[in-house]
């Protein structure tokens, strides 16, 4: 049975009242410097994630990973689902890195596009184990979702 990805957008402004009330965020210069720090470490990551040196030897004096970096390097190296579930274990397993449910909602979704079936269901039973409840998962598959 193949899924195939609906390309219709997902409409979670009703769906998720606590974010329809919220104000535009102000940005400073303090925001610009952070993003453009952000950038520059999802950049390196990206080199590092596609490139031939061991990802032990390469992460070794990176600085401090955050989830949405991790998030993001996902989601650019969607376009091949083993490299990124590699890269998502590599960093569980060997950097003890506590993924997002976004992280795991992203990789997902890139493994059943190309009918990785028993790797997704094992992400989808790893992200149940850690206690989140139905709508937390599925909040998290919606956020992923408009990001993919």
């Amino acid at each position: 049975m193949k899924l195939n990805p609906s390309h219709r957008p997902l409409k979670t402004r009703y769906l998720f009242l606590k974010q329809r009330f919220c104000s535009a965020p102000k940005v400073s210069v303090h925001d610009n410097d952070e993003k453009a720090k952000d950038t520059q470490i999802i950049s390196d990551l990206k080199r590092i994630v596609r490139g031939r040196q061991s990802w032990k030897v390469a992460l070794n004096d990176t600085v401090f990973l955050k989830s949405h970096h991790v998030e993001e390097v996902l989601i650019q190296t969607l376009d091949d689902p083993r490299l990124a579930l590699r890269f998502f274990n590599f960093l569980g397993l060997h950097k003890n890195f506590h993924h997002s449910p976004e992280s795991f909602c992203a990789l997902i979704h890139a493994l059943l596009n190309v009918n990785l079936f028993w790797p997704a269901s094992s992400l989808l039973q790893t992200l149940l184990l850690r206690g989140l409840s139905p709508i937390e998962v599925f909040e998290a598959f919606s956020k992923a979702y408009e990001k993919y």
